[in-house]
Formats: structure tokens, C-alpha cells, sequence
């Protein structure tokens, strides 16, 4: 507020961004170029070096919060997924324990590819929540991944559908019991698959939420300038001399025109 001398804070910043920064951004190339005009050159990269400081410490600042939302979430989903894989093998170690059968190696082939989309649109359903919490509803990568999903969801229901051997839930003469015993191992198959999916996703999240690493390439380093940029002195002179020269003549008009006044003024009184 002292140096550019303004009353108010306000008032300095809008002095500031107007007159004293200047930045221009090439969004093709994906760069930005800021300036700073000051009187003293060391003092305009000064404060240049300290507004990178703050550019890379917001942004970097912004990075670790989103990883944090991100962290916190697939925490959420780690610790839910857990408490089912555990829900899911107790019931089959029960199961196993009072039956004492396993299926043979036919019925779990037919149960496999089920188990995979299911197992496949659990995991993208996972996918899909980050995404919302990262792009707005109308972006192209939320529809593409809520089309995936509609996709294997339809998959999965032709399959449990369909009548013939080949379908899990469509298989025919076979005991209850063995049909119970498969769909108890597919739960514990189905929660295994999506903890080593939300793992790794979860690691990543922890690491980026504690990244310190800058987050802005400067390309160009600030340095001293050693030319005036602003104002021109050439144009300034030019605009000195045309303001005089314009006075001057509006002076020897206005002394020509009293001439011609106090002349009629004086043709006037003789009469």
C-alpha cells in the first residue's frame, strides 16, 4: 500500500494486478508467462521468484487435497470390502464345515466367467465414483464409463438368464446344496477381486497425499531485466514536444486574436 501508494488494500491489490503483473497463457501448448514491471529490475524478480513460490505451493497444495479426498474414500471402500470378504469366507468355512462337499472342476468353470464381470463391474463401479469426484456429470470419460458398465451389466444378465448348462444360476440337475456352495464361493472370489483392485489404488493415494515434489516446470527462470520496458521514454518525449508545440500555438493564436480585438475595439471608439 506504501509503495504504490494507495489508502487501501483493495485498491493495492487492483494496482497490482493491473499495472504491476502481467501474465498471458497459451492453452494449446499448455504454458503461461508472467511478467512483473517495478521501478528497481532486482525488486521485479523478487517479487516474480515469489509469486512462482506461491503458484507452485497453492497448486501443490490443491494436488495433496485431492489426493487426500481420493485416500479417504478408497479408504472407506477398503475397510468395507474387508468386512465383507470376512462376512463372505466365514459363510463358506461354515458352509464347507457342515456340508463337507466341494464342486467339481466343471461347475467351477461354468461359474467363472459370471464371477469375472461381476467382479469386473464392481471394480468399475469403483472407477466411476472417483471420476464423479474428480469431473463434473457432463464430461466424456463419466459417460463412456457408466456405458461400460450398462455393458457388462447386460453381459451378466444374459448369462444369469439364460437356460442352458452353461449358466450359473440356470444349471439344471444339480443339488441345491452344490449350487448353494457356489454361489458362497463366488461372494468370497468376487470381494478378493475387488480388494487387489482398491489396494493398489488405495497405496497410490497414500503416496500421492504426501508427494512434496514440485508441481510447476518453469521453463524460463526469472532474471534481472536490463531494458525499460515501460513507459517509453521516445514516446514520451514525442508526446512532451507535440503538447508544447500545441500550447505554444494556442498562445500566439489567442495573442493574435487580442490583436485583432483591442484593434476593432479601438476603430470602434474613433467612431
Amino acid at each position: 500500500m506504501e509503495e504504490y501508494g494507495q489508502k487501501y488494500m483493495h485498491f493495492a491489490l487492483k494496482f497490482f494486478r493491473d499495472e504491476v503483473l502481467d501474465i498471458s497463457v497459451d492453452k494449446v501448448a499448455g504454458t503461461m508467462v508472467v511478467g512483473i514491471f517495478d521501478e528497481e529490475p532486482a525488486r521485479a524478480k523478487e517479487i516474480l521468484d515469489f509469486m512462482i513460490y506461491q503458484l507452485n505451493k497453492i497448486n501443490t497444495e490443491l494436488s495433496v487435497l485431492s489426493a487426500k479426498n481420493n485416500r479417504e474414500f478408497l479408504e472407506q471402500r477398503y475397510i468395507l470390502v474387508q468386512k465383507d470378504l470376512k462376512k463372505a469366507e466365514d459363510s463358506l468355512k461354515t458352509f464347507q464345515s457342515f456340508n463337507g462337499i466341494a464342486p467339481d472342476i466343471t461347475v467351477q468353470a461354468a461359474i467363472k466367467t459370471e464371477i469375472e464381470i461381476e467382479a469386473s463391474i464392481a471394480s468399475e463401479e469403483v472407477k466411476l465414483e472417483l471420476l464423479r469426484k474428480i469431473l463434473s456429470p457432463d464430461q466424456a470419460e463419466i459417460k463412456a464409463q457408466e456405458e461400460k458398465i450398462s455393458a457388462l451389466k447386460n453381459q451378466l444378465n444374459l448369462i444369469q438368464n439364460s437356460s442352458g448348462e452353461e449358466s450359473v444360476l440356470g444349471l439344471r440337475g444339480k443339488p441345491d446344496v452344490v449350487m448353494n456352495f457356489l454361489r458362497l464361493k463366488r461372494d468370497v472370489e468376487i470381494q478378493n477381486r475387488i480388494l487387489g483392485i482398491i489396494l493398489p489404488l488405495y497405496e497410490q493415494a497414500k503416496i500421492e497425499e504426501n508427494r512434496e515434489t514440485p508441481s510447476i516446470l518453469i521453463v524460463d527462470p526469472p532474471f534481472i531485466p536490463d531494458y525499460k520496458e515501460k513507459p517509453k521514454r521516445a514516446t514520451g518525449v514525442i508526446i512532451f514536444t507535440g503538447g508544447v508545440f500545441v500550447l505554444i500555438n494556442i498562445f500566439f493564436i489567442g495573442l493574435y486574436k487580442l490583436k485583432q480585438f483591442r484593434a476593432k475595439l479601438a476603430n470602434y471608439k474613433e467612431l
